[in-house]
């Protein structure tokens, strides 16, 4: 686990590719985003230990048949979903389902 300077602020950070004066990481607290850093510092056990803040959810469709367009298009700063989960696996991701305005986001998105 590594410290990375991001933006003046700092993150826990994964390196997920190498190069020669860069790396991509992953800032495992704010999810799977994937950076181009220069520098990253290797941070102490103690902290190295903490859990992500972050959990591997699924809505649980199949991607070949239904694009996340729509999710992204109903997303903004001010939506409030409510999230329920179904299923706890901490491998593959938490089957959830989501509900706006007590509609399942999965219906929405699966509409034509």
């Amino acid at each position: 686990m590594y410290g990375a300077l991001v933006n003046d602020r700092w993150y826990r950070a994964e390196i997920k590719n190498k190069f020669k004066s860069s790396m991509d990481i992953m800032l495992v607290d704010m999810g799977s985003t994937v950076i181009n850093v220069e520098n990253v510092y290797e941070l102490p056990k103690h902290l190295e230990n903490i859990k992500y803040l972050t959990l591997r959810c699924s809505l649980g469709l199949d991607q070949k048949y239904f694009s996340l367009y729509k999710l992204k298009e109903i997303c903004n700063s001010k939506t409030e979903f409510m999230m329920i989960l179904f299923e706890n696996n901490n491998v593959d991701g938490h089957l959830i389902r989501l509900f706006l305005n007590d509609e399942d986001v999965t219906t929405i998105i699966k509409k034509d």
